[in-house]
């Protein structure tokens, strides 16, 4: 990869998290909104030079409506997208959804447009590269593109996430992952929810986004992040440092820091700054914006005693997935994206192996009628609140 600008604010040593207010989806209001929340870090121009190879990064996890909320919005993509033009760069859209071509998925979520309308390139992640990053999990494997591009500009969707609490900044680089290999990652992460979250800030710092810019103009909380409910956020975001973003708006839902996951890694690996104090905000200080009765997944599991009796414990105090059976089409999906392949059609309905599954979510998280939920039994909510 091209060599990134260090992550120093304008005229600061801090990091910077660039928060404006945008109520709204309007291509206008979108792009004056991101570059004024690009405007006390320098500009675009600050990250982007004339004939950088830039690669654009949304969030693509499935095939799905803008309406919905799953994906980053067509008028943020658009915005961001003229805007590297106009410096000069070539800007190439690309992620790895999780069950869906990435064409398809584009032309569902209305990014196919914003491509077609910009003549920006749209990159299918097929292929994967090692990139040794000396960490914990050396080699790890992405998107080929990553290769070729001079600057990655990470464009995150606000949700919460049934598996990680949220998924924000550092969790969209998951999508540099070509296609199986995210299947591989959760088999192997099984029920460790740290593990996976080392996985992700590790392939963070190796990826490590120019910028990043997250579409929280109207974020989802409750189940996400595929069946979720809109939550008017009403802000887009602009940093240099995704653990700073993380902490920012970690910090504005109420979310305690070690409640967050992956944000709880970042910190322990110091892969960013997550302190408030020492971050910069040339605009809206999270604390100032608090995201009042913002509701985030209840993460209570079996992350107690020896790891020898999580197995036998874990069906009274784990969540597990469980179908709603009138919501579902049997459209199959769960099946599809299941790592250690435990799903299965019976009768004509959808049927789990429990003793196998792995707890990964991944089912809930691709079903695109809400049929898949997260079932936590009382004594599992009972040791949650205590």
């Amino acid at each position: 990869m091209g060599q990134f600008l260090d992550n120093t604010v304008v005229n600061t040593g801090k990091p910077a998290v660039s928060i404006v207010r945008c109520k709204e989806y309007s291509y206008e209001l979108v792009r004056s909104s991101i570059e004024h929340a690009l405007k006390p870090m320098g500009g675009i121009e600050n990250y982007v030079r004339p004939g950088d190879k830039v690669l654009v990064k949304p969030n693509l996890l499935s095939d799905s409506e803008p309406e919905k909320l799953v994906t980053t919005n067509p008028t943020v993509v658009k915005a961001v997208v003229d805007l590297v033009k106009e410096v000069g760069a070539t800007p190439i859209v690309g992620d790895s959804p999780g069950l869906a071509s990435l064409r398809k998925a584009a032309r569902v979520a209305g990014i196919e447009d914003v491509v077609n309308s910009t003549g920006a390139q749209l990159a299918e992640f097929k292929n994967s590269i090692p990139l040794n990053n000396g960490h914990i999990f050396k080699n790890i494997e992405v998107a080929e593109e990553l290769k070729y591009c001079d600057k990655v500009i990470n464009l995150p969707k606000l949700k919460t996430h049934v598996q990680m609490a949220v998924t924000l900044a550092i969790k969209n680089m998951f999508g540099c992952v070509v296609g199986k290999r995210k299947s591989q990652w959760h088999l192997m992460a099984g029920m460790d929810r740290r593990y996976f979250a080392t996985m992700l800030v590790e392939l963070y710092q190796t990826v490590k986004p120019t910028l990043t810019i997250m579409d929280g103009i109207i974020a989802m909380h409750k189940e996400g992040p595929q069946n979720g409910e809109p939550y008017p956020m009403g802000m887009v975001y602009a940093t240099n440092d995704a653990v700073a973003m993380d902490s920012a708006i970690t910090h504005q839902i109420g979310l305690p820091l070690e409640k967050n996951p992956i944000l709880a890694v970042a910190m322990e690996k110091k892969a960013g700054e997550a302190d408030l104090e020492k971050i910069s905000f040339p605009n809206i200080h999270p604390l100032d914006a608090l995201a009042e009765d913002f509701i985030v997944p209840d993460l209570s599991d079996l992350e107690i005693g020896p790891r020898i009796f999580r197995t036998y414990l874990r069906d009274w105090l784990v969540p597990k997935p469980v179908t709603l059976h009138p919501k579902c089409t049997l459209c199959n999906k769960c099946i599809g994206v299941c790592p250690p392949d435990v799903i299965e059609v019976v009768d004509n309905k959808i049927k789990i192996n429990y003793e196998k599954c792995i707890r990964c979510f991944c089912c809930v998280e691709i079903c695109p009628e809400g049929a898949m939920t997260v079932h936590h039994g009382l004594p599992g909510r009972i040791l949650s609140r205590l």
